[in-house]
């Protein structure tokens, strides 16, 4: 859709090299793990020995979200003086490198046209992904065959980005004026609905229900309250009539009243409660990184099966800051999403900055039911969008 010509707007060879890794990073975040933590590596990699950490110092140094990302960093280093949990600790401190890739992108050559390649590639990975899962769903794809799908385990995952490629699809939609055009990106909006009403992750659906009203306004021409507020009902009633979405949300109501410990919801309230007994006794610094399962030792509750005894995280990200970093790590925690936020709605009128706000709001609230700080697809996602949203690079 967006003809692109490395030679002419980036000219820098280890720019175009970075371009080409990201562009693989957004492409293979929906989809597969793996080739999404090699093109991340090499992207920060490219960064480093090219010295374009310290060429391009001034596009990074002074922004407004360099401080809480790097004090949010240093923690995470720091916070190992005081843990006594060292191997989870030092895997944890090993995943915050995703966090340098806000530097690579601020670095980098950005402006619009290179934010929708990106997004374009997003999206097209989605669309494989949605593929397979529909193929999958319908039983002309058997589940014996390993492919990237929404039944693959990471339901959660899947289910916040596509509503995250669905909201950007709305942002497109709205800067597109050719009928061609606009049902096209209808024709891929309802593959992403579809996928979503047949995906397990409950919390996808929650962020589509609170976030709708923005799709909604995104598609009318002429939008007013009584129209948005109309269709986002039509719209919400279409998902929650999906068997899928019925079924999750009746079993999450039978999780609370059986008082299932060992349930989705129950062993979530658990570590919800026990993360707050935590943060309540280490107010200040928290018990460090990684500290938080063998904090949760003196919680165990009778009943837990073997594997839900010593969870590795709390299922909230701000349970897990505050219980691993206390009222400091939390307060520097919610600096960085206030600013990533702030840098979105300031840039509210260009697809860059709907895209930037959109996924800050999906990211917090995906937050409130996984550790998406620790996720190795949506930290890097959160990283990528804190260095997009610096000031503009011309």
């Amino acid at each position: 859709m967006i003809k692109f010509n490395p030679d002419t707007d980036i000219q820098r060879l280890d720019h175009r090299l970075i371009y080409y890794c990201l562009l693989a990073l957004f492409f293979f975040l929906p989809l597969a793990t793996s080739p999404a933590v090699i093109a991340s590596s090499l992207a920060i990699g490219i960064w480093l020995l090219s010295g374009s950490f310290v060429r391009d110092r001034h596009r990074w140094l002074h922004q407004n979200w360099t401080i809480p990302l790097a004090a949010f960093m240093i923690l995470t280093i720091i916070g190992l003086l005081w843990t006594n949990n060292m191997t989870d600790g030092l895997e944890i401190v090993s995943k915050s490198r995703y966090w340098l890739l806000a530097f690579v992108v601020a670095s980098s050559t950005i402006n619009e046209k290179i934010f929708r390649q990106y997004a374009t590639a997003f999206v097209a990975g989605l669309l494989i992904l949605s593929a397979f899962s529909i193929l999958t769903y319908s039983g002309v794809v058997s589940t014996a065959i390993k492919l990237p799908t929404i039944f693959s385990g990471k339901s959660i995952t899947a289910s916040l980005f596509l509503v995250l490629g669905i909201l950007f699809l709305s942002f497109e939609y709205k800067l597109r004026s050719q009928l061609k055009h606009r049902l096209i990106i209808i024709s891929l909006i309802l593959i992403l609905f579809f996928t979503l009403s047949i995906c397990g992750g409950r919390i996808g659906h929650v962020a589509f229900i609170l976030l709708s009203p923005w799709l909604i306004f995104n598609m009318l021409k002429d939008p007013g309250i009584l129209k948005i507020a109309l269709l986002s009902i039509i719209s919400v009633a279409l998902l929650m009539a999906s068997p899928t979405v019925q079924d999750r949300a009746s079993m999450a109501v039978k999780n609370v009243q059986d008082n299932d410990i060992n349930s989705s919801i129950g062993i979530r309230l658990h570590m919800w409660e026990g993360g707050s007994k935590i943060f309540i006794r280490n107010p200040l610094f928290g018990v460090g990184t990684g500290g938080y399962p063998a904090a949760m030792e003196h919680y165990k509750k009778p009943g837990l099966t073997k594997e839900n005894i010593t969870p590795k995280h709390p299922h909230n990200s701000y349970i897990y800051i505050a219980a691993s970093y206390g009222i400091t790590g939390l307060m520097i925690f919610l600096w960085l999403i206030y600013t990533i936020i702030k840098n979105g709605w300031n840039r509210r009128t260009s697809i860059v900055g709907q895209s930037i706000l959109g996924y800050s709001l999906i990211f917090c609230i995906g937050s409130l039911t996984d550790t998406l700080i620790l996720s190795v697809s949506h930290a890097p996602l959160l990283a990528l969008l804190t260095g997009i949203g610096t000031k503009e690079n011309e």
